[in-house]
């Protein structure tokens, strides 16, 4: 997740996410990753909004020469979306070539090629397969669409978003440091791909998803990885992918889910606060921070809870403390008997439970 919107948090207290189509084109790079679909669900657990770009960008890259076409929903057939779950082309011999139809339909007599080269990579993305269409039938009012089409430069000269992606571009050109490593191609694709999801996340007042393939855009200084609760998330509930669309509803639903969201959010500020040496470190502390913090929700619980179940309670919560990340399914045990009592039905911890005990499932 990158944070596009530092600058607005103060003023708006919503937040929101855009899925674009470009920036996350690495996500459907192996079909046997529900990346794409486990980052959704993700996202409606810890943020009050999603916004989709719709339709399917279809990008092939050579070291000659590169394409990119992108198709509307309605032209999203079954053959076309089935490929997006499909090991993509890279490596195969490519060629762009084009001539004048004697009528629609006949195939011209005569082809100029434009280039031609081996594919170094391949992308087929879209939010519909798993997403938006397992969406739909709720008509959830905290998920949005856009529709941006082919244009790398929303609107027209003049316009506010169309100048500011022109001028990043024209200075990312020029710049001879800017991944010098990268054939032209992949590189042109990168940053311009990259500033455009920027300037209408920006526009949007959200925050986006980047995949690591523009991790170089993001350590130039100007938008920040945002610390959204990710990994606080995952120490609780595990593989958000096996949670059915319904357990998140049902999180969302619950009265807790909004202070869970900057519950969560918090303990990844506060590991990140101690300095942690590398990835295990952090994934420790925030580990650590969670069951601190689950420790003392349960402290505060006891004296409105049976004594039976408080003392049960308490004593779980103590065992979780020292483990770096506590396991799921005792998390779920808890969760259940929590779920028990009307003590607990509007607090925080209730509602990152309910995930934990539907995951258990």
């Amino acid at each position: 997740m990158v944070d596009a919107t530092s600058d607005r948090r103060d003023a708006d207290p919503v937040r929101k996410i855009f899925f674009p189509l470009r920036s996350a084109v690495e996500l459907f790079s192996d079909p046997r990753s529900p990346d794409v679909v486990t980052k959704a669900k993700e996202a409606a657990v810890l943020y009050d909004e999603l916004i989709f770009e719709v339709g399917l960008l279809d990008v092939s890259i050579t070291s000659n020469g590169s394409t990119s076409f992108w198709n509307p929903p309605e032209s999203m057939t079954p053959d076309l979306l089935e490929r997006t779950r499909q090991i993509n082309a890279v490596g195969s011999p490519m060629i762009l070539a084009f001539g004048t139809e004697r009528e629609p339909g006949a195939p011209a007599q005569k082809m100029e090629v434009v280039f031609e080269g081996q594919v170094s990579n391949a992308y087929l993305a879209e939010f519909h397969t798993g997403i938006m269409d397992e969406l739909a039938p709720f008509e959830p009012d905290w998920v949005r669409t856009v529709d941006i089409g082919m244009k790398m430069r929303p609107g027209w000269m003049g316009d506010p978003i169309y100048d500011a992606i022109g001028r990043m571009n024209f200075s990312d050109f020029r710049d001879p440091e800017l991944i010098p490593e990268v054939d032209p191609f992949l590189r042109s694709f990168i940053y311009e791909s990259f500033n455009r999801d920027a300037i209408v996340a920006t526009a949007l007042g959200a925050s986006f998803t980047a995949t690591p393939l523009f991790r170089p855009m993001i350590a130039r200084g100007g938008i920040e990885a945002e610390a959204a609760g990710a990994e606080a998330l995952a120490v609780v509930v595990g593989d958000m992918g096996a949670l059915p669309w319904e357990a998140v509803f049902a999180y969302r639903d619950h009265a807790g889910s909004r202070e869970a969201r900057e519950r969560l959010r918090e303990f990844e500020r506060l590991a990140s606060e101690a300095e942690p040496r590398d990835a295990y470190d952090y994934i420790r502390r925030v580990g650590h921070e969670v069951n601190r913090a689950f420790a003392a929700a349960i402290e505060d619980l006891a004296p409105s809870l049976p004594e039976e179940m408080a003392k049960q309670l308490l004593l779980n919560g103590v065992a979780l403390v020292s483990v770096i990340g506590a396991p799921v399914a005792a998390f779920a045990g808890i969760a259940s008997d929590l779920s028990a009592s009307r003590a607990s039905k509007r607090s925080w911890i209730s509602a990152v439970m309910s995930l934990a005990q539907a995951r258990s499932r």
